[in-house]
Parts: C-alpha cells; sequence; structure tokens
C-alpha cells in the first residue's frame, strides 16, 4: 500500500468531539486544533519514572494551505498529569480558545491535508504513515499523540 499523498478530517458536529475544531479560515488556509496528552516519543515510559510527571498537556493547532501543505503547529503545554486535572484542562482549554481566537474568520469543515511532523523538544505531532512490516498491503496514517489511525481510502474515517 502506498503512502496517501492527502487524506481527509471530516470536522464532527460537536464540540467535545474529537475532531471539532477543524476547517478552514477566510484565506483558505486548513487548520485543525485540539487538546491532547502526549509522552515522550509518544511512547508510554518503559522506566520507573511516574507517568504522571511525564504526560504533558498541550492545546494544539496545526495550520495547512489550502494545497494541504503543513504551514506551521502550535503546541502549548497546559502542565502534567501530576497536577490538578480540572486545572491543567481549564488552562489547556484556555490556551486553544486563543489560539482559535487568532484565526481569521474561521469556518468548521472537512480538509484535506498532507503528512507532517512537528517535535517540540520530545514530544512530536503530526500525521505519520506506517505499514505493518508482516503485511506490506496493509497501512495506515496515525495522527500523534492523538493515537488515532486513519485508514484507506483516507475519507476521514478513524480508529482510535
Amino acid at each position: 500500500m502506498a503512502e496517501p499523498e492527502l487524506i481527509t478530517i471530516i470536522n464532527e458536529p460537536y464540540p467535545g468531539d474529537r475532531f471539532y475544531y477543524v476547517g478552514a479560515d477566510r484565506d483558505g488556509n486548513q487548520f485543525m486544533a485540539f487538546v491532547t496528552g502526549a509522552f515522550p516519543g509518544n511512547t508510554f515510559p518503559k522506566t520507573n519514572a511516574d507517568w504522571r510527571d511525564l504526560k504533558r498537556w498541550y492545546a494544539v493547532l496545526h495550520r495547512f494551505d489550502q494545497a494541504g501543505n503543513h504551514i506551521q503547529t502550535e503546541s502549548l503545554c497546559a502542565g502534567t498529569s501530576a497536577e490538578d486535572d480540572s486545572a491543567v484542562a481549564e488552562r489547556a482549554f484556555s490556551k486553544l480558545d486563543a489560539m482559535l481566537g487568532a484565526l481569521r474568520s474561521p469556518r468548521l469543515q472537512p480538509i484535506r491535508v498532507k503528512l507532517f511532523r512537528h517535535s517540540n523538544g520530545e514530544y512530536v505531532f503530526g500525521l505519520f504513515y506506517e505499514q505493518d512490516p508482516d503485511e506490506p498491503a496493509e497501512g495506515w496514517v496515525m495522527l500523534q499523540p492523538n493515537d488515532v489511525m486513519f485508514h484507506e481510502p483516507w475519507n476521514g474515517e478513524y480508529s482510535s
């Protein structure tokens, strides 16, 4: 299976949905925004370290041009899982609201974007193509660090 050139991400209808903040601004540039937890390298720690100290919560805004090319990612840390959950969530959504407020007349709609990678130190964000080494005909695209898997025919269908 070949890596897709573009994948569709469909905006979902309710504010609590995973892909609610997906759309385009008045210039036609596309965006996808959410709050997510992340581990360094997108992997649960294998050491004796307390995972709550390592899991950071981010407000994330990915921006793409009209052709789906990645332009920029803003990833702002709101705290760790070792802190009070409600306070970290409130900070993360406040940061997300500020990011979305900077967009020029956004409208919610499906987008078509290319794969990309952005890192914030050890914390990695993006859309990555992966294949099963034992079944080369099997491939998928992962949105990280969200652990969301998009499937062929790349029409917005996903699993988590």
